[in-house]
C-alpha cells in the first residue's frame, strides 16, 4: 500500500498501550492496521512466539519484545 492509498491523515488515529498488561496477543496491531487501512505483515515464528514481529518496518509500528 501507498502513501497516496491510506486513510486521510485526519481520520488517522494512534493510540497508547499499557505494556504492563499486554500478553502478546497483537489485538491492537490488527485494529491498527485495520483503522489506518495498512496492509498484514506477514511474519512468521521468530522463536519467541508466534507472529511476533522482529522489528519496526513501513507498515508495522509497533514492536513488544518478548523477554
Amino acid at each position: 500500500m501507498f502513501a497516496h492509498e491510506r486513510a486521510d491523515p485526519a481520520t488517522a488515529f494512534g493510540f497508547l498501550t499499557d505494556t504492563t498488561l499486554c500478553i502478546g496477543c497483537k489485538a491492537c496491531e490488527v485494529a491498527c492496521k485495520q483503522w489506518n487501512q495498512l496492509p498484514m505483515d506477514n511474519f512468521g515464528y521468530t522463536g519467541h512466539s508466534y507472529d511476533n514481529t522482529g522489528a519496526l518496518a513501513a507498515a508495522t509500528w509497533r514492536h513488544v519484545a518478548f523477554v
